[in-house]
């Protein structure tokens, strides 16, 4: 890829976490985490589908409600302003490569192991040909040199800010962009008009 191209992908990742976080915000408080997941699904579908690239995409849920911590607290590690130099824990798998290719574009390490809850899923990984006692590193979880994460707060965390409603058809959101290849870090405030963006996309907002 180019350089310009590889900026413009970035930009259009952070359209598809800005539309994830904008359709599950609608729904925080109620009580009802699976709606909120689906919702959030749906926004990334919506923009998935107008973003100009070669891939698999593979949306999917840890295996532990707390897991998706695992992000913000990988990233609070490896931030000079924090008072974090170690993140040490068990969570869900797609959190864990969420977490290294974070830590990859960041600058940080990571080195982790796959840990079977039983025997049925110690056999299913090592039929699947994992080797279960090996020690992964983030360059394990996210091969090539040229990676991105995008990541758009929900609700108020120690990395990003939530959705903040304004009147009744504005949102303004904050995101976290980074590119392994060049290492830039964007921190990224947008004003969305909700109704807009629910004509162009019928999905979110």
């Amino acid at each position: 890829m180019s350089a310009p191209v590889d900026r413009n992908l970035a930009l259009e990742l952070v359209r598809v976490t800005e539309a994830a976080a904008l359709s599950a915000a609608r729904l925080v408080g109620q009580g009802d985490k699976e709606s909120a997941d689906q919702a959030a699904v749906d926004g990334m579908h919506a923009v998935l589908h107008t973003v100009q690239m070669d891939g698999i995409v593979v949306i999917g849920e840890g295996e532990k409600d707390e897991a998706p911590m695992l992000v913000s607290g990988s990233l609070l590690a490896v931030s000079p302003d924090r008072p974090v130099d170690l993140l040490w824990g068990i969570g869900g798998t797609p959190e864990g490569v969420i977490s290294a290719a974070a830590l990859k574009c960041y600058g940080g390490g990571l080195i982790g192991r796959l840990w079977p809850r039983d025997d049925d899923e110690r056999r299913a990984a090592e039929d699947a040909g994992y080797d279960v006692s090996r020690v992964l590193t983030q360059d394990d979880l996210v091969k090539g040199d040229n990676c991105f994460f995008s990541a758009t707060g929900v609700t108020d965390g120690d990395v990003l800010e939530g959705v903040r409603y304004e009147g009744t058809r504005g949102a303004s959101t904050e995101s976290l962009v980074m590119r392994s290849r060049s290492g830039t870090v964007r921190r990224i405030q947008s004003r969305h008009d909700r109704t807009k963006l629910r004509a162009l996309t019928g999905r979110y907002g």
